[in-house]
């Protein structure tokens, strides 16, 4: 067995321990585990600190967080995964291309349409209907 060292380095001098979704960490205090520390209880808590306890964890986490989430918002993360997952340098599908140019043309349509508008016939308007709806 190889031996174990107290160490601080929390991945920045010896190589992490791999974990299911990035570095093996200690549930308890949040100790980063390197190389140089092993496999076994937390050096400096003492906690269990395993990758299957550490995977268990994080699964009962994440169906957690995903059962009490709103479906807007359970939507809101998938297109966020997605969006994350594409590399910005890939060139963009024909609906993302449509996207884009539909929004472009609605924000130019909005600044022209705004552009037509006669500031103080904006305000009059916006003050004879406000005094309408106070019956003054």
């Amino acid at each position: 067995m190889a031996s174990r060292t107290m160490c601080t380095c929390h991945g920045t001098i010896h190589p992490l321990i791999p974990a299911r979704t990035g570095a093996l960490m200690c549930l308890n205090c949040g100790n980063i585990v390197c190389q140089a520390q092993g496999l076994g209880p937390c050096l400096f808590c003492g906690a269990s600190c395993s990758n299957e306890q550490f995977a268990v964890t994080e699964e009962l986490v994440t169906q957690q967080s995903a059962s009490s989430a709103s479906p807007a918002a359970r939507q809101m993360n998938e297109n966020l995964k997605r969006l994350v997952r594409r590399n910005p340098c890939e060139p963009l599908t024909e609906a993302e291309e449509k996207t884009a140019e539909l929004f472009r043309q609605t924000i130019l349509k909005n600044i022209e349409d705004a552009a037509e508008i006669d500031p103080v016939l904006a305000i009059k308007d916006d003050q004879d209907g406000l005094l309408g709806l106070l019956g003054d």
